[in-house]
């Protein structure tokens, strides 16, 4: 009897949301992309809806009884996103079936999500904590600039750490050489014994073991399995830092420091961070509000910034869950933000990687570290 309550429940949203889609912008807009709401509100209709995304998603399932399961929860993530979706803002983000529909939010946090150690760090950590004031143009977008990678796709590990700490060196290496090479996040996952794999780690740590290895290796050299392995020693040092530095907690400084440089970032995930798909401005309806809660679960990289034609100032956020989350891999979170710590705590862990010239290197010149 409960299930069919779950099922009517479901099929009286997906019939309220057929008749307000026409309010909420062109089907190939709406985060539910490719499917007619008008054509799933029977159970069928349901099931349709889940074969084809599990096509679009190459889902395989091990058993009929496993299916089910997903089937059900990917039920429940719809009712979700089609709630959120009827009652968003205009400006708000959307939520959307992205790859992890068929999950649960406990689920998802276990496998994607990480204990980032960060306290662990600032007890630990020798760097220099930042309060970066200078100006700095009214919006800066460092894909633009030749200094971001594509996005890429931490897949089934808890690596976001390492995908956040390769993505601020590989910005920082080129924009001091004018060469961008992707690094590689398995030889942190392997090799980095103060992080934990797949299981937890921190950007900073991963900066920390990058300067005492005197380097790391390209992801061409060191390809990403997604899973750790043994860590491979006969590898060529393609990159160095000399550094790293801490942001202060405020925004302005983690404004000067975007500024200067793609920088990475903790931030608290929330569900409906994880099902974020398409347009509009992360705004953290969920987040803490308490400043005391400086949590944070992910790992991400701020390359840019600016403000919407609504007047909303935004982070540009690159994520490492491949190109069907969010943007195309991006989102934009919000800034300017009335929260001190900013939405989901952004403005609490940020750090960057500081590497010289050629000519600093040699001491010809007093330098410090490579900015606009």
């Amino acid at each position: 009897m409960g299930g069919l309550k779950v099922e009517f429940t479901i099929i009286f949203i997906l019939g309220f949301f057929s008749m307000i889609s026409l309010n909420l912008g062109q089907p190939n807009e709406y985060p539910i992309v490719d499917y007619d709401p008008d054509k799933i509100v029977s159970q069928e209709g349901l099931a349709l809806l889940f074969e084809r995304w599990i096509e679009k998603h190459e889902k395989v399932y091990t058993s009929s009884e496993e299916k089910e399961k997903r089937f059900k929860i990917f039920q429940s993530n719809l009712a979700y996103v089609i709630d959120w979706n009827s009652k968003r803002k205009p400006s708000d983000h959307r939520v959307g079936l992205n790859q992890f529909s068929d999950m649960s939010f406990d689920e998802f946090s276990e496998i994607y999500l990480s204990k980032l150690n960060l306290e662990e760090d600032i007890l630990e950590a020798r760097a220099e904590t930042v309060n970066l004031t200078c100006s700095y143009p009214s919006s800066v977008d460092w894909r633009n600039k030749g200094v971001v990678t594509p996005i890429k796709n931490q897949g089934s590990c808890g690596s976001c750490w390492a995908f956040s700490a390769t993505g601020a060196m590989e910005g920082i290496n080129a924009k001091v050489t004018k060469k961008l090479v992707s690094l590689s996040e398995q030889q942190l996952v392997d090799c980095d014994k103060k992080n934990n794999g797949c299981a937890s780690g921190s950007y900073d740590r991963a900066f920390q073991w990058v300067i005492k290895n005197k380097g790391i290796a390209t992801e061409a050299q060191y390809p990403y399995l997604g899973r750790k392995a043994t860590c491979r020693t006969k590898v060529n040092k393609a990159v160095t830092i000399d550094g790293y530095k801490r942001v202060a907690r405020n925004e302005k400084s983690l404004l000067g420091a975007v500024a200067q440089q793609p920088v990475s970032a903790g931030i608290l995930v929330l569900k409906d961070f994880a099902m974020f798909r398409g347009s509009g401005i992360y705004k953290g309806r969920n987040c803490p509000t308490n400043s005391y809660n400086t949590t944070a679960n992910h790992a991400v990289l701020i390359v840019g910034y600016g403000t919407s034609k609504d007047g909303t100032d935004y982070w540009i956020v690159k994520n490492s869950w491949g190109t069907k989350w969010g943007n195309s891999g991006y989102v934009k979170i919000a800034r300017n933000h009335k929260l001190r710590n900013g939405v989901c705590n952004i403005n609490v862990w940020a750090s960057f990687p500081t590497k010289r010239t050629h000519i600093q290197r040699k001491g010809l010149t007093e330098g410090s570290v490579a900015s606009l």
